[in-house]
């Protein structure tokens, strides 16, 4: 992880076509049960992001390249709990302990401004 630069930075509308290739990359979709969105899918998602206060959208740039996507909603909710709706990596780039690292930075971002971290705690089965 330190040969590696990593920002992350809130979606913007030139990030569009990044989200449209990243969730359209079969290895995803699979993974995530998803089903294929075009560009202009995309870049309306992108601009609503812009004018909703209760969710935030980070792209995750490596060395100057877009490599993920990480999002949480839920942030006008009374009781301050954000949830983690996506988190996605290239495939090239998982399992290196980039995703990790991000998802550390970006929770801490949100405790900071006074987000209360949500665990959640399975029912034991019988």
């Amino acid at each position: 992880m330190e040969d590696y630069k990593v920002d992350i930075r809130k979606a913007v509308s030139d990030d569009a076509e990044f989200l449209c290739l990243l969730m359209n990359d079969d290895r995803i979709l699979g993974r995530l049960n998803e089903v294929p969105t075009t560009l202009d899918d995309w870049k309306e998602a992108v601009s609503v992001w812009e004018d909703d206060s209760d969710e935030e959208n980070y792209l995750v740039w490596l060395n100057g390249d877009r490599i993920g996507w990480f999002s949480f909603n839920n942030l006008q909710s009374t009781y301050r709990i954000a949830y983690l709706k996506m988190a996605v990596l290239l495939p090239e780039y998982q399992h290196c302990g980039i995703g990790t690292a991000v998802l550390q930075r970006l929770l801490k971002n949100l405790k900071d401004r006074g987000y209360k971290p949500w665990h959640f705690t399975p029912t034991p089965t019988m």
